[in-house]
Parts: C-alpha cells; sequence; structure tokens
C-alpha cells in the first residue's frame, strides 16, 4: 500500500473560514519567492492530502491527474508561466477566489496604514491609486494593506499584500517580478516587502480619492455624508449581495473624512495626508 504523502500547503484563517492553497511541486520550486510573496499573509503547512479539504490549486499545466476525480477543490487555475500575463492572471484569480470564500465586499482602490490610522485610496482607473500608494509606503511609518482590491471583511479591511501594478517605474524602489500589456498600457508588477506589509486595519480615519493632473497646483475638496457612502459605492468591485455591500461600506465610513484630491506630485498628497491624519 502506497505511504500517503505530505504537500505543503497555504492556510488562512478568518474565524469559522479557511482559506487552503495547494501549489504544483515544479511550479512552487520555480517560483518559490512569488509565492511567498503572494501568501505572505498566510501560514505554511506541511500537511497529508487531503480529498475531504476544499481548496484553491494552482497547477502548471493540467497533467494526466483529473482535477474533478482526484481532487476536491473549489478553485483551479492552469499557469502558463510561458504567457508575459501569467502572473497577473493568477492575482486575478486569487482576488476572485478570496472574495467567492468570504463572501465579502471588494472596493476597487488602495490601502496604507499610517502610524496604525488606515487611509483608504478610491477611484477609478488612471486616477493615480497605485502610484499614490507605491510613493506612500515608501515612508518609513506606513505598511501597505493592498493595491487595486481592497477587501471589507466583518467591519475591517483585510489585507492580502498582492504586489503594485504600475504603467509607470520611473522612480521606482520596489523589486520588480514581472510585466503586462492590459490591452491600453504596458503595466509592471511591483512586489512589496513583507516587513513593510500589515494584515488588517481594524478603522479607516481617512479616505483619498485622488485625480492626478498634470498641471502644477493641488486641490481639495471635502466629501460628506451620503456623497461619501456612493462614492465608494461606485467604486465596488465585487460583492455577495449589493445589500450587503451598502451595509458594509455605511458601516466602514461613517463619520470617516473624505477628500477628492487634485494633485500633480505624490509629495504635496503626502504632507496633506499626514496633516490630516
Amino acid at each position: 500500500m502506497k505511504e500517503a504523502e505530505q504537500t505543503l500547503i497555504y492556510q488562512r484563517v478568518f474565524e469559522n473560514i479557511q482559506i487552503f492553497i495547494e501549489i504544483d511541486e515544479d511550479l512552487f520550486a520555480k517560483f518559490k519567492s512569488l509565492f511567498h510573496s503572494l501568501f505572505s499573509s498566510f501560514s505554511i503547512h506541511l500537511m497529508y492530502s487531503n480529498k475531504e479539504i476544499q481548496k484553491i490549486r494552482i497547477y502548471q499545466c493540467l497533467k494526466s491527474a483529473d482535477i474533478e476525480n482526484k481532487h476536491c477543490c473549489d478553485y483551479y487555475i492552469i499557469c502558463n508561466t510561458a504567457e508575459e500575463n501569467w502572473v497577473s492572471s493568477l492575482i486575478d484569480f486569487l482576488e476572485y477566489c478570496y472574495q467567492k470564500i468570504l463572501k465579502c465586499t471588494v472596493l476597487h482602490g488602495s490601502c496604507v496604514s499610517i502610524n496604525d490610522y488606515g487611509v483608504l485610496i478610491l477611484g477609478n482607473r488612471r486616477t493615480g491609486k497605485s502610484t499614490l500608494t507605491h510613493f506612500l509606503i515608501n515612508h518609513k511609518n506606513v505598511l501597505f494593506l493592498d493595491d487595486d482590491s481592497v477587501f471589507i471583511q466583518r467591519g475591517s479591511i483585510i489585507g492580502f499584500g498582492f504586489p503594485i501594478r504600475l504603467r509607470n517605474i520611473i522612480g521606482n524602489h520596489l523589486p520588480l517580478i514581472g510585466s503586462f500589456f492590459d490591452g491600453e498600457d504596458q503595466r509592471y508588477i511591483c512586489n512589496v516587502n513583507n516587513n513593510k506589509k500589515t494584515n488588517e486595519v481594524k478603522n479607516i480615519s481617512l479616505v483619498i480619492f485622488p485625480e492626478y493632473s498634470d498641471k502644477n497646483g493641488f486641490e481639495t475638496q471635502k466629501v460628506l455624508g451620503v456623497d461619501l457612502i456612493n462614492y465608494a459605492i461606485s467604486n465596488l468591485k465585487d460583492s455577495f449581495s449589493l445589500f450587503k455591500s451598502c451595509a458594509d461600506i455605511s458601516s466602514l465610513l461613517t463619520n470617516v473624512r473624505a477628500f477628492k484630491v487634485k494633485y500633480n506630485n505624490c509629495d504635496s498628497v503626502m504632507k496633506f495626508i499626514m496633516d490630516s491624519l
């Protein structure tokens, strides 16, 4: 009788919900540092393979192992590492899986913690969210939660520490781990060091709606009450239900200060944020 094999499993626990991730051995061996970064908020265990544990599986190829018959998994992806966009596609897939498993609200934005104050950065594409987040985390008192997707779970914002996907890497201080074309622009995937990450922000103290401008100058406009909730809802990326998402956003952002910020350089925004906290 063949002895049961042990395999490396990434695990993260959210009260009564657990997320398990299993990766092809060959794929893991080739890109170990990448996976350790993608799953920096997870613990890693050597476990016996268990068909009863539902998990996310990451494959390099389908192989002869029939997923439906031999593995119990809610979600799986086959990574073609020869494709330029495979890392970005994997990140998108993981974001999708986490939302479905947690049944949580996801906003299109970024989040950082500055001296333990949560700062939420929301906005449409090309408004400078990732550029501003990239700049902020260079500050010694700033910790990175997430970029592009912000997960609201039980009144807090939880982070998975995904890499930042930038359109411009001039002045970039982070390790570059990949690039891809998003249909409009070349994007660059930059890894955030694990010691600059945090896994959760319990309270939001400030919300910024950035708008980058080529013109010199710096303008701010307060966003109050219902307008803040509506602006946040307009940046909804994914949800379990619209009713739940409205409740999540209202609970998180009621009585939180918020500003639209039109800016030409990140230094001015950083000063504004520090003065506002």
